[in-house]
């Protein structure tokens, strides 16, 4: 039987930049090698554990800045979606979304779980459930989304429990 163990040669080797490798792909080596080897040394094995690697991936993010006269059209091109036969409620959530990402700061994955149980109207807050950290959090309520969202339920016929921002997955 083979010998189990990992080396700092081994490992070096292992999270050594390639030709063509894409920076966040060499972290994730180094993410892996390293959490294989803590691990292992938990079993007892000898295993080397590459440092904990400070600053990587928040450098190369490049986030792009929307002007007031950008988030203007974007909205007015929401206002304006009509129905469609593959995605009927799409004119009526579309709007809702597009303010409650712009206006409440929101993730698109938080955004698109938000449930009708999550939007209090009267204190005007929207509850983020088990958020990135796994926590819930309140979220304040823009003006204009507020203004929007009362009339949603109501237009969906109050049948709905989770407001409905799915988009069609066909390129119609």
């Amino acid at each position: 039987m083979a010998e189990i163990k990992i080396t700092r040669r081994f490992a070096e080797s292992w999270i050594a930049p390639r030709e063509g490798e894409a920076t966040k792909t060499r972290y994730h080596h180094i993410t892996y090698i390293r959490q294989f080897a803590i691990y292992l040394d938990s079993l007892g094995y000898d295993a080397y554990i590459v440092p904990r690697q400070k600053g990587w991936g928040s450098g190369s993010f490049v986030p792009y800045i929307f002007m007031h006269s950008q988030i203007r059209s974007i909205i007015k091109v929401a206002d304006e979606t009509e129905p469609r036969e593959t995605a009927k409620n799409m004119h009526l959530s579309l709007p809702v979304l597009f303010r409650i990402l712009y206006g409440c700061g929101l993730r698109v994955s938080e955004a698109v779980s938000l449930q009708c149980r999550d939007v209090d109207i009267e204190s005007g807050l929207l509850t983020i459930r088990e958020e990135k950290t796994g926590k819930d959090r309140l979220v304040l309520l823009s003006g204009s989304v507020g203004m929007r969202v009362p009339t949603m339920p109501a237009k969906l016929g109050g049948r709905r429990t989770r407001i409905t921002f799915s988009l069609p997955l066909t390129g119609q």
